[in-house]
């Protein structure tokens, strides 16, 4: 393996602890290509409040608190990718028409005209992603789903304790498969 991706952990005889690093790195690069894209077609947000952008598009009377349990989000994280479509002008505070004491956000007309933007982009980026999974061999959706499936299931720390036996058995039980 090479290329100049590469970084020292990835050579290390212990490169598969860093796999958070491996995946970090892949995470920083589609934010930078999907933040390029959004650029290349008129987009002003940033690729990191893209989900925002979407769910605020595709449901109405969300509040902030209501977009980072959707998104599975800190609230501040949430908060902070609000205020910057609000600042850009994408996004408007309303009062909830149920509630006074709740605000409630809706896209405003030129949140609408990006989102159409954002649709398109979408639509174009998950074919791109499909055509790199067959590219690969991999869906890497489904291999993340289930790697956070099966950590979920059996923690790190659980893992560790039971040592490399239990791992082998699992490896020949999803051969059988």
């Amino acid at each position: 393996m090479s290329g100049p991706f590469l970084s020292f952990v990835d050579c290390h005889a212990a490169r598969e602890a860093f796999i958070g690093n491996r995946l970090g790195r892949l995470v920083d690069l589609i934010v930078d290509q999907g933040e390029a894209l959004l650029r290349s077609r008129g987009a002003t947000f940033r690729s990191t409040t893209a989900s925002t952008m979407l769910l605020i598009s595709e449901r109405s009377g969300l509040s902030t608190a209501d977009i980072a349990r959707e998104l599975r989000q800190p609230h501040q994280l949430a908060t902070q990718r609000v205020e910057a479509l609000l600042e850009l002008g994408l996004v408007e505070r309303n009062s909830d028409p149920r509630d006074g004491r709740r605000s409630v956000l809706a896209l405003s007309p030129k949140g609408r005209t990006e989102a159409q933007l954002l649709a398109d982009v979408l639509r174009d980026a998950d074919n791109a992603f499909r055509e790199l999974y067959t590219e690969i061999g991999t869906d890497l959706s489904e291999v993340v789903f289930a790697a956070m499936e099966e950590l979920l299931r059996c923690p790190l720390e659980e893992r560790i304790a039971k040592g490399p036996a239990s791992s082998n058995r699992r490896k020949a039980k999803r051969a059988k498969q």
